[in-house]
């Protein structure tokens, strides 16, 4: 990512979605050849993104309320990305899709999303859909 969106949230979501993308090369005579590209992603905070900024604020908190130990931060080797199933605007099923590779963090995330409480109008906006949580593990401040 070149240019940052001023929100971390929407940042992660950006590659998340990105790094879903076919790649095809561009070609010359059959050949690939090596360009350069680039890709603007324009994001709008709708109603279901303000709800779901609201349930990662939630979660994020969750999450910051007991440290890190320093063996469970030592084998964390990238971002884990949660994959989140809501069904009528409640927490359905939260399964790891990508680990980070702390089982015990992994635990603790998937055990903080189902904690996380929804509202009556929340969950109205919500509805029944799926949802991918990508967790930067490297910039949570966690307290000492």
């Amino acid at each position: 990512m070149l240019v940052s969106s001023g929100n971390a949230e929407f940042d992660a979501y950006a590659v998340e979605c990105a790094s879903h993308w076919t790649y095809k090369p561009a070609m010359t005579g059959g050949k690939p050849v090596a360009v350069q590209w680039m890709a603007m992603m324009r994001m709008q905070k709708t109603d279901e993104l303000a709800a779901f900024d609201t349930i990662s604020s939630s979660f994020f908190q969750c999450l910051k309320a007991s440290p890190a130990q320093p063996d469970e931060m030592s084998r964390v080797h990238g971002p884990s990305v949660l994959a989140v199933k809501f069904a009528s605007g409640k927490v359905a099923e939260v399964s790891v899709e990508k680990s980070a590779g702390s089982a015990p963090l992994d635990e603790r995330a998937v055990g903080c999303m189902r904690s996380v409480a929804i509202d009556g109008a929340m969950a109205r906006t919500i509805g029944t859909t799926e949802w991918k949580h990508p967790i930067n593990w490297a910039g949570i401040q966690f307290p000492r």
